[in-house]
């Protein structure tokens, strides 16, 4: 069953006026696919550059609804470029969670490709 999602909601109705607060797509949550997790960790001090590739199964007819959930963690005093190109051809939903410890840093690059009538839902938390 296809329900509305918000998007982007947030507490104080800043933009209200503008209609930029929040927006509703519809997703079947009871038949979306869930693709395999990935973590990805610096040691303490360490440099690194990944380049993530998340793409939907689109392979498959009954999987129009993809999720996946990635983890990136930040060492003590470590930096981490992460690339992250998503290519959708039906609709994906990615959560992404990044975790840092003292003095470290991440940098996000995120590139999407997605199909005229696809959709994508890119969800970024940190602690």
């Amino acid at each position: 069953m296809q329900k509305e999602m918000i998007v982007n909601k947030i507490p104080a109705k800043t933009w209200y006026r503008l209609n930029m607060n929040d927006a509703t797509v519809l997703w079947d949550q009871d038949n979306t696919y869930s693709l395999s997790q990935e973590s990805i960790e610096t040691k303490e001090n360490e440099t690194k550059e990944v380049v993530i590739t998340v793409e939907d199964d689109s392979s498959s007819s009954e999987h129009s609804y993809s999720s996946k959930n990635i983890t990136i963690t930040a060492g003590k005093a470590s930096k981490i470029t992460a690339y992250v190109m998503m290519k959708a051809h039906q609709n994906i939903a990615i959560n992404l969670t990044l975790n840092t410890e003292d003095d470290a840093t991440i940098k996000l690059v995120e590139v999407q490709l997605a199909d005229s009538d696809a959709v994508i839902v890119n969800t970024i938390k940190g602690t």
